[in-house]
């Protein structure tokens, strides 16, 4: 989905540009950050996280291209953040733009990949989808710098950014 206006190549936490390493949002914003968390956890809740942005990516290209999504992964977990996910949607009036689009800040020098874009209830919101236990300050930066970036590639100015915590535990 990225607007094309650069050759970008997609890698663990970065991307190149004519073989130029440019970093993530997320790996600028994470480089120092000590976790609390046992790493066999951590690894588990990626894993999770994973499945269900897969899955959400694939529902929002069945909305936007009108073909069913993919089966919807099993596991407890996952499971529940999908039927957050469901409800959430249930209660907006949503127009899919895109969904997992590159975006890259040739002025600021970092790339990321946003979640989803939409028109939520009139108005043009970015979306970050989030399966943690909590919302952490880094997300609210992370979504600042993708929202940022698409104002710089001027395709489109989101008017608002949206954190979306799907609960995996209820």
């Amino acid at each position: 989905m990225y607007n094309g206006k650069y050759d970008l190549v997609k890698g663990d936490h970065e991307y190149s540009l004519d073989g130029v390493l440019i970093p993530s949002v997320t790996k600028i914003l994470y480089h120092d950050k000590v976790w609390t968390i046992p790493k066999k956890n951590l690894e588990k809740a990626a894993l999770v996280g994973t499945k269900v942005h897969d899955w959400i990516e694939s529902y929002i290209n069945a909305q936007m291209w009108g073909y069913d999504p993919d089966k919807k992964p099993k596991g407890f977990l996952e499971e529940n953040a999908i039927k957050a996910f469901q409800w959430w949607v249930h209660f907006k009036s949503i127009k899919w733009l895109s969904t997992e689009r590159t975006i890259f800040s040739a002025s600021r020098w970092y790339a990321g990949t946003a979640d989803a874009l939409a028109w939520i209830d009139n108005r043009l919101v970015l979306i970050d989808f989030k399966t943690s236990g909590t919302i952490y300050d880094e997300y609210v930066s992370q979504l600042w710098a993708y929202g940022s970036a698409l104002e710089e590639e001027g395709e489109f100015c989101p008017t608002h950014r949206l954190i979306v915590r799907l609960d995996k535990r209820k």
